[in-house]
């Protein structure tokens, strides 16, 4: 049985990495549709998913797009190691509560943003 306190959940596509922009940097296969991509690694992102980990978080990073998806851009990152477990993004969750009641709020950093001062926002 595997314990985990404090989970930071983090997920791969818009978040870690981008799309669609003309930066590039991380390159990875995809094993959904068997070939190579390359998108712009979200600094912004990374350093709080490190930041995180130094504060002692146990740090889950997930795709909708598969565990062996996320494993690869996790290795193209060169997150490994601050990232505790790789997974499938859940599509569903056994709970006597809804999510909203627990889960905390969702946080995006802006290009301006920081974590900190999202969390004086609120």
């Amino acid at each position: 049985m595997l314990i985990c306190k404090n989970i930071k959940p983090f997920d791969v596509d818009g978040t870690l990495i981008l799309f669609g922009h003309n930066k590039k940097g991380c390159k990875f296969f995809n094993p959904n549709i068997s070939t190579w991509e390359e998108a712009e690694p979200y600094q912004k992102h990374i350093d709080l998913l490190k930041r995180f980990k130094e504060e002692g978080c146990t740090i889950l990073v997930w795709s909708r797009s598969g565990a062996e998806y996320t494993q690869n851009v996790i290795e193209a990152l060169e997150l490994e190691e601050y990232v505790d477990i790789i997974s499938d993004k859940p599509t569903d969750y056994i709970d006597d509560e809804k999510c909203c009641n627990w889960i905390g709020q969702k946080v995006w950093l802006n290009e301006e943003d920081n974590y900190l001062s999202m969390l004086i926002k609120k």
